[in-house]
């Protein structure tokens, strides 16, 4: 989930009902909200799976840098 305006507690717990602890970033103006960071993207693919969350995607990334954003990985 991306936002302009950081997302109240009790927003993202009705988008995302698991029990992986949600991380809060802010880079260029957005207020951006992920469930981990993973090693490779089937293991990151299968989480999205079973996160239950609508319009989830994948972000991936060499060392720092955003290479690719998959919308609706599955």
């Amino acid at each position: 989930m991306a936002s302009r305006k950081p997302a109240a507690k009790r927003e993202l717990k009705r988008k995302y009902k698991g029990h992986l602890p949600i991380k809060e970033s802010y880079e260029d103006y957005w207020y951006k909200y992920s469930i981990g960071d993973y090693n490779t993207y089937n293991e990151a693919r299968t989480i999205s799976a079973q996160c239950n969350v609508k319009d989830n995607f994948i972000a991936t990334y060499s060392g720092n840098n955003r290479v690719q954003i998959i919308f609706n990985p599955h």
